[in-house]
């Protein structure tokens, strides 16, 4: 027996969804006709929605869009196709710097390492393919929140839970806020021996129709990080932030 909570949610996130609006976002009312619930039914829907991470709601209108984390509910590993088109990028950057390089999607509040290519090196760091990380602690995690619609990073921000006794520019909002601003100011994030100690990880996001699809990082041990290696490593990474896939 079908259960009428469920095909009410859903008639909300199909109407959410089939929305094309430049901004992407629609009215209570205009959910209301086009679901044909009651505006009280239809808030108390929208407002879990959004407790849950899939339903935004813009600070200057109120009208209410879908996430990117419903879009990942249909691939939440991004899929061959991600890897297919990360993969070039992946292979001049291994090609330059021959350090181990990792393709991530985001996947709620983590990211899922998706792929890899490793360093010939002998000391090298190397996480398996679906391993997955507090996307905030990540260089991969902050490369994609940055670059995130705004509206969408501040569900993110507010959904993330941070781990009490953490260090570094993401143990907390107001830090995570400010190091995300500066990632996207700069065009690529960095995470300082802030997962592994000895291992400095450099991201950029993967921008596929203006919004970020997932990021690539680059990892080595700080020993093999010269000033020369940061300034053309940081470099090509911005490059590719700002050429779409």
């Amino acid at each position: 027996m079908p259960i009428a909570a469920v095909k009410k949610s859903f008639a909300v996130l199909e109407a959410l969804a089939g929305e094309r609006s430049p901004s992407g976002a629609v009215a209570l009312g205009e959910l209301a006709r086009a679901t044909r619930l009651p505006k009280p039914t239809l808030h108390r829907i929208l407002r879990t929605l959004n407790e849950l991470g899939y339903v935004g709601q813009d600070a200057g209108t109120g009208h209410y869009r879908t996430t990117a984390r419903l879009e990942q509910l249909a691939a939440p590993a991004g899929g061959p196709a991600l890897v297919r088109l990360a993969r070039p990028r992946m292979e001049r950057l291994h090609k330059r710097f021959n350090e181990t390089v990792n393709l991530a999607v985001l996947d709620g509040l983590l990211v899922r390492y998706l792929h890899a290519l490793e360093t010939t090196r002998p000391l090298r760091h190397i996480v398996a393919p679906n391993a997955v990380d507090a996307y905030h602690t990540t260089a991969l995690g902050r490369a994609i929140a940055a670059f995130l619609p705004p509206d969408e990073r501040k569900d993110l921000l507010a959904r993330t839970k941070f781990r009490h006794g953490a260090s570094g520019p993401a143990r907390s909002s107001a830090l995570l806020q400010k190091e995300l601003e500066a990632t996207r100011t700069r065009g690529w994030s960095v995470d300082e021996q802030g997962t592994d100690a000895g291992v400095v990880c450099y991201g950029a996001p993967l921008i596929i129709d203006g919004r970020p699809a997932g990021a690539l990082s680059v990892s080595l041990p700080t020993a093999r990080l010269t000033p020369q290696v940061r300034h053309d490593l940081t470099t090509m990474l911005k490059e590719m932030t700002h050429a779409e896939l």
